[in-house]
């Protein structure tokens, strides 16, 4: 009985599973933390990444839009900070807690955005692609948040994976302990988001009229696997 309703819910559409979803959310903050502390983020190494980074003219509007992102990214840190201290039930605000988390990462990039080029975006769909082009692009945010793949198909997913993975072997599945296993969780959350990024346009390219043209359910055929391929090409995942 006490399941009725994840039942209910899988039953009716395809769900995440809760305890995966949760425990690789919480298992990434915490890797990135680690990466974070590590020494990487001292005043003398980022002053030295940004060294060669030249101030950009004067833009009244542009800081102003920057001051504006900060001052709420400040109120859910503050907001994080406040749960975490006040609360005898942490699970009761943990999701709660996470949202504030990602809110406050999410202003902090719109201030860099605008920062950077002055770009204003009305949606976070619209944030992501600018942070790539502006940001990560441009070199202008330090490991591990400057990780990103340059498409959603596979073979190319495969060898960029390969490549900031390395021999590391760990997962989400495991809170980590040391810089190593941060790295691995790290790694493995960005391919594991892009694994519903491609659910996600596979889904639409199965509700399309070439699709159900082909009449086939699934991607086995040739034909099928270059229509979805055709759109992931056209899909540039990032993590930020």
């Amino acid at each position: 009985m006490s399941q009725w309703l994840l039942n209910r819910l899988f039953n009716t559409k395809d769900q995440s599973k809760p305890r995966f979803a949760f425990q690789g959310t919480v298992n990434w903050m915490r890797a990135l933390s680690r990466l974070v502390e590590n020494g990487s983020f001292k005043n003398e190494n980022i002053k030295d990444h940004y060294k060669s980074v030249k101030r950009r003219k004067p833009n009244p509007e542009a800081d102003t839009l920057v001051f504006e992102n900060m001052m709420l990214a400040f109120h859910n840190q503050a907001s994080l900070v406040r749960l975490t201290e006040d609360s005898t039930h942490p699970y009761d605000v943990c999701r709660s807690a996470i949202i504030s988390w990602y809110y406050s990462t999410y202003f902090t990039c719109s201030a860099m955005v605008a920062a950077a080029s002055g770009s204003k975006q009305e949606t976070h769909s619209l944030t992501a692609r600018v942070w790539q082009s502006d940001i990560v692009d441009a070199r202008l945010v330090m490991s591990p948040f400057s990780l990103s793949l340059s498409s959603l198909v596979q073979k190319i997913i495969d060898a960029e994976v390969s490549s900031y993975r390395g021999s590391n072997k760990h997962d989400l599945n495991t809170y980590a302990e040391n810089d190593n296993e941060a790295w691995g969780a790290v790694v493995s959350y960005l391919k594991g988001t892009w694994d519903y990024e491609k659910w996600r346009v596979e889904e639409r390219v199965r509700a399309s009229r070439e699709f159900k043209a082909l009449g086939v359910d699934n991607f086995r055929t040739k034909v099928a696997r270059d229509l979805r391929d055709e759109q992931l090409a056209k899909k540039r995942y990032f993590k930020h």
